[in-house]
């Protein structure tokens, strides 16, 4: 892509439009991962964003540097680069390197209108609890493995969203039902 300075390293997979900005994603040139940069290009003068991490996923996570966005900005942006990722995948522009298989993806569940994400973390073999639109994203750990009984060890940030009605007993529910399936 023409007339931007990059990161060293960094290649251009592609552009969009978001709203009045123009933003371009980049890669890593050499060693390509899961992870994508986004540069506004558009207005001047060029500042970078932030970035997308775990792209080979369904639930990408985007990390911003100062912009505040909010949550429909921040979801538009993510599908956008996710699309634009899975591109240059298919295309064979990128090669992504293998990615990290100790923490595989489950599925998705709504908890009073939060959507939140299951990942299985297969080392500790434990499944991980986070939002998926919201900062910070974890809210937990669903501990199933060796005990008669799951435990859900909450992070300080969503202790109290945890806590309310029967909310703990559904995220436990849904991560032994993805735990049974594996």
């Amino acid at each position: 892509m023409d007339g931007v300075e990059h990161a060293r390293g960094r290649i251009a997979i592609g552009r969009f439009r978001l709203q009045h900005r123009i933003i371009e994603v980049t890669v890593e040139a050499e060693v390509l991962g899961a992870t994508a940069w986004l540069t506004r290009i558009e207005p001047t003068p060029v500042h970078e964003l932030g970035y997308l991490v775990e792209l080979h996923t369904d639930v990408p996570r985007l990390h911003l540097y100062r912009a505040e966005w909010s949550p429909e900005l921040r979801a538009a942006a993510k599908d956008e680069v996710h699309a634009i990722w899975n591109a240059a995948v298919a295309s064979a522009a990128i090669e992504p390197r293998p990615v990290n298989t100790t923490l595989v993806p489950l599925g998705q569940a709504t908890i009073d209108d939060q959507r939140v994400n299951f990942v299985w973390a297969t080392v500790a073999d434990t499944i991980l609890v986070d939002f998926a639109d919201t900062e910070p994203r974890r809210i937990g750990t669903v501990l199933i493995h060796g005990r008669e009984e799951p435990a859900f060890i909450s992070q300080p940030e969503h202790h109290a969203w945890a806590k309310e009605g029967d909310r703990i007993a559904r995220i436990i529910s849904a991560s032994a039902k993805y735990y049974s399936e594996l």
